[in-house]
């Protein structure tokens, strides 16, 4: 799924314009990479928690010449789903693997 079409379905589901769910669905994900870039996790309830991960410098091969060098930190998020999502998920056998 997309964003236009959670965009669409929340405005289905709660009877409100597309152009409000676009700017609380734009608002929601700006106050969360905020508090990511301020390395706060943020934790949603029975959904998840998103986890702000710093890798740290190592070691690697460049695959074009087999030669070493040191692969600079990168920042990352690692999500961990919360316990009412997975019990929900798991419910049914409806995920293709």
């Amino acid at each position: 799924m997309d964003k236009r079409t959670l965009e669409s379905r929340v405005s289905e589901k709660l009877g409100i314009p597309q152009y409000k769910v676009n700017l609380f669905i734009n608002t929601l994900l700006e106050s969360i990479t905020e508090a990511l870039e301020q390395n706060e996790e943020v934790s949603i309830r029975g959904f998840g928690t998103f986890l702000p991960k710093r890798q740290k410098t190592r070691p690697v091969r460049n695959p074009q010449n087999g030669e070493p060098c040191m692969l600079e930190p990168s920042a990352t998020v690692k999500f961990c789903v919360g316990s009412d999502l997975k019990k929900r998920l798991n419910k049914d056998s409806h995920i293709q693997k």
